[in-house]
């Protein structure tokens, strides 16, 4: 869709992400600013976002409603997730959702890390999520288990949706090819 106004952009359902200057942000409280007047430096502009997992939503519900309560931390007794741990997850099942095999069962390690369980047509992947680090197991065809791990404070997003793309594709993809629907 093309806009000729700021107003018309901005209730476009196009989404694409983008670090706006300042102009932008004047000319959405003006408008009827004209989109011509106004440039992004393409180096700012990160583009679509892949379409989120259908099971994304719930996921993140189920993490917010897992966040160890102000006053109880010495009581945890692996219910709970801590709350750096909760954002880092929510940050990393919406980087990725996309390329994961499926709706992951979650729960907390007596740390308060985040334990995500992945199954697919060939295999299943554990991992562990913490504020920094991703570190995953996965096991294809009954073979030994392949162990990875991404540093998510050092790793770009592209690096990280490609290093689990590899491994999940293995674990939904059959002797010919990918599994239809999938």
């Amino acid at each position: 869709m093309i806009c000729s106004t700021a107003e018309e952009a901005l209730s476009s359902s196009i989404v694409f992400e983008a670090r706006l200057p300042t102009q932008w942000g004047q000319a959405a409280a003006q408008p009827n600013v004209p989109l011509d007047s106004l440039t992004i430096p393409s180096a700012d502009v990160i583009g679509p976002r892949p379409a989120p997992a259908a099971w994304l939503q719930a996921v993140e519900r189920r993490i917010r409603n897992s966040v160890l309560p102000l006053g109880r931390e010495h009581e945890n007794d692996g219910r709970w997730l801590r709350s750096e741990i909760a954002t880092a997850a929510t940050a990393f099942f919406e980087m990725v959702s996309d390329v994961l095999p499926g709706e992951p069962h979650i729960y907390s390690s007596l740390s308060g890390d985040l334990i995500a369980e992945f199954t697919g047509p060939r295999g299943v992947m554990n991992a562990v999520i913490s504020s920094k680090l991703f570190l995953a197991l996965a096991v294809v065809d009954d073979e030994a288990p392949e162990e990875t791990k991404i540093d998510l404070a050092a790793a770009n997003p592209t690096t990280i949706r490609d290093t689990l793309r590899a491994i999940t594709e293995r674990l939904r993809d059959r002797e010919h090819g990918r599994e239809m629907g999938t």
